[in-house]
């Protein structure tokens, strides 16, 4: 479960601050900031930090963007010749 802070931003609008890792089910960040800071708007849905199994982002997004990610790696090794990889990857190796 991801440990929020809720404040007041500049524009009045309420601003949720939460660390990135445990929302986002990684050890580490290493593309995004290590802390999400946001304002929430009237009309959006903010982040379900005490059920992160209900949260859009935290349980179908995040991971979806996670697979695309070693797929895309696996790929480029591909296209590098690295053929140990892909030969494991297919199951051929």
């Amino acid at each position: 479960m991801a440990v929020a802070t809720l404040a007041e931003s500049v524009n009045r609008q309420p601003r949720l601050r939460f660390a990135a890792s445990p929302y986002l089910a990684v050890p580490a960040t290493s593309r995004v900031e290590t802390k999400f800071d946001s304002e929430i708007a009237e009309r959006t849905y903010p982040p379900n930090l005490a059920d992160l199994k209900r949260d859009w982002v935290s349980s179908v997004a995040a991971p979806a963007f996670a697979i695309l990610a070693r797929q895309r790696s696996l790929e480029l090794s591909c296209k590098r010749g690295l053929t140990t990889a892909c030969r494991k990857a297919s199951g051929l190796g």
